[in-house]
Formats: C-alpha cells, sequence, structure tokens
C-alpha cells in the first residue's frame, strides 16, 4: 500500500457509527423494544396479514392502500 491510498471499509466508518447510534436509541425506548416484542409473537403464532389481506383490509375500511 502506499501513501494516499484508500483503505478498503474505510468509508463505512461513519454509517456503521450511525447505526451503532441508531440501535442504541431503538434500544432505550420501552415503548418501541415492547411493540418489536408484540411483533415477533404474533408472527411466531402466524397473527399477521401479508401484503394483499392488509390492502384488502383497508379498502374494507374505507382506506384504499397508497399506489405503488
Amino acid at each position: 500500500m502506499t501513501a494516499g491510498s484508500p483503505v478498503a471499509g474505510a468509508g463505512r466508518a461513519h454509517g456503521g457509527h450511525d447505526a451503532l447510534r441508531e440501535t442504541i436509541a431503538v434500544l432505550s425506548d420501552p415503548d418501541l423494544v415492547a411493540a418489536h416484542a408484540a411483533g415477533r409473537r404474533a408472527l411466531a403464532a402466524d397473527d399477521y396479514l401479508d401484503g394483499e389481506e392488509l390492502a384488502t383490509a383497508m379498502r374494507e375500511a374505507g382506506r384504499p392502500p397508497a399506489s405503488a
């Protein structure tokens, strides 16, 4: 390697720091952690809607989904 040569992965250091800060923020929010745990329990119990089921439920509730 010569002086001034880029170091592999050096540009990602800042992004990794941001990701770590976001992870800490999420784990510091008890409501968000509880909602995540509830969502994992719902998935484990097969209690969820797929995309089509959600779109149908939204239309039936008078709230059509946004167009993709």
